[in-house]
């Protein structure tokens, strides 16, 4: 793994390559359902995805760390 890459990267395209090469903004926002975004995001990189997220400032205090 190259220095500065994140350790998430090594998962991108493990279950399928159905995304390969497909950018995906996945915009969270102050709701319940912030909690499963990380979840949300792993699958769709394991799916090939690749995955950026934008939140506002209601989502930063409820996903988990």
């Amino acid at each position: 793994m190259a220095f500065g890459e994140h350790t998430s990267k090594s998962i991108i395209g493990t279950k399928s390559r159905e995304l390969l090469g497909k950018r995906i903004v996945l915009c969270v926002t102050g709701s319940v359902a912030a909690i499963r975004s990380p979840d949300i995001a792993r699958e769709l990189m394991r799916l090939g995805g690749d995955v950026y997220v934008v939140m506002n400032e209601d989502a930063g205090a409820r996903c988990p760390s």
